[in-house]
């Protein structure tokens, strides 16, 4: 076999070794996208609102609960402050978790009482949690939030009371 056939015996083997590896990442790629998908249902299937927020806890991420409470598209929540965005104020709930979980770097909770919070009428009560998620350098990065509305548990509960 001369030079030229032992070059193109190399390239046809690279050519189909790259083959390989291009339909072994279309798989992963099309594996990685089912799971985004996957996860996108579970999370808006949800009946609790779930957020991703950055440590300004401007909103990242927003499951359909969340708009669908509050009213509005989706894509109104997205920059917005959970607490500009669910209760019209300039700065975080008192003993919001969210803060907590920033400083303290752990899972944190809190059932905050809450008045005209956007999409109900009177008083309400939020079970919420903050979940700080950690980069590569083991500082948080972002945060999520889920609350569910225990309104009708706290006021049953004070009614027996």
């Amino acid at each position: 076999m001369d030079q030229v056939d032992e070059e193109r015996t190399e390239l046809s083997r690279e050519f189909h070794k790259l083959k390989e590896q291009i339909t072994r990442l279309q798989r992963e790629r099309d594996l990685l996208q089912q799971s985004v998908l996957e996860k996108q249902i579970l999370l808006d299937a949800s009946i609790d609102t779930i957020r991703l927020v950055d440590k300004d806890m401007k909103i990242l991420w927003a499951n359909e609960t969340t708009a669908r409470n509050l009213g509005i598209p989706p894509e109104q929540v997205l920059g917005q402050t959970c607490y500009k965005l669910f209760t019209g104020r300039g700065r975080p709930c008192r003993g919001c978790p969210i803060r907590k979980a920033m400083e303290s770097g752990r899972v944190e909770h809190a059932v905050i009482q809450k008045e005209n919070v956007s999409g109900f009428e009177g008083e309400t009560y939020w079970d919420c949690y903050g979940i700080p998620l950690k980069d590569e350098t083991d500082q948080i990065s972002r945060i999520i939030q889920i609350t569910r509305n225990v309104t009708e548990k706290i006021l049953a509960q004070k009614e027996l009371n």
